[in-house]
């Protein structure tokens, strides 16, 4: 028996259009929401470059910072090695009043100078850097003087003896001298002062 066909023409192909349709719309979702993903990717990238161009400016400004400091440091570190090196070429200045003082303090009271000799001495020591050439500076004192006694002039040498930057005081030379009825003893006393430490009267 012949099966009747009650469907019109137009409904299956209908219906594949339907499908069709469908599927474009699955397609078209999938395609927004790929889109979509992609786009927050972007976003967050974009969000991560950001932050690390801010990591990357503090970096820089620090780097900056650091840099100045440096030229601060290196500019003032010439500058000390340029008072060094005239320091080196002068030595430490000792003012012949401090000095006067200082022997002052250390004479007993029947001691008496006569006369104060200084005289500075400057010796080139290349031996220490190759190339550099270092000034050894020092100051020869001679003193004369008069005491009532030996005794006298011994204390003198002990009291010189206990001044740290009094170095080997010495006695050259000593004899007694007359005067009318009193015996004096004169003495002559050598000592150097290193004028290459700050130490000093």
């Amino acid at each position: 028996m012949r099966e009747i066909e009650f469907l019109p023409d137009w409904y299956p192909r209908m219906r594949q259009r339907r499908r069709r349709v469908i599927l474009q719309g699955y397609v078209l979702l999938a395609v927004a929401g790929g889109l979509g993903i992609w786009g927050a990717l972007i976003h967050r990238n974009i969000e991560l470059a950001r932050a690390d161009d801010g990591i990357l400016a503090q970096q820089l400004n620090e780097s900056r910072r650091q840099l100045v400091e440096m030229d601060r440091l290196t500019l003032l570190r010439k500058q000390l090695q340029a008072e060094d090196q005239i320091f080196a070429k002068l030595g430490i200045h000792v003012e012949a009043a401090r000095l006067i003082r200082a022997l002052d303090q250390a004479m007993p009271r029947d001691v008496s100078l006569t006369g104060l000799q200084m005289e500075v001495e400057e010796k080139v020591d290349s031996a220490t850097t190759p190339g550099a050439h270092a000034v050894d500076h020092r100051l020869h004192v001679k003193l004369d003087g008069v005491a009532s006694s030996a005794a006298e002039v011994s204390k003198f040498m002990t009291q010189l003896n206990a001044v740290p930057y009094f170095e080997q005081p010495t006695i050259t030379a000593a004899k007694d001298r007359r005067d009318g009825d009193h015996v004096m003893r004169e003495f002559q006393v050598t000592f150097t002062i290193n004028l290459n430490t700050p130490a000093g009267p």
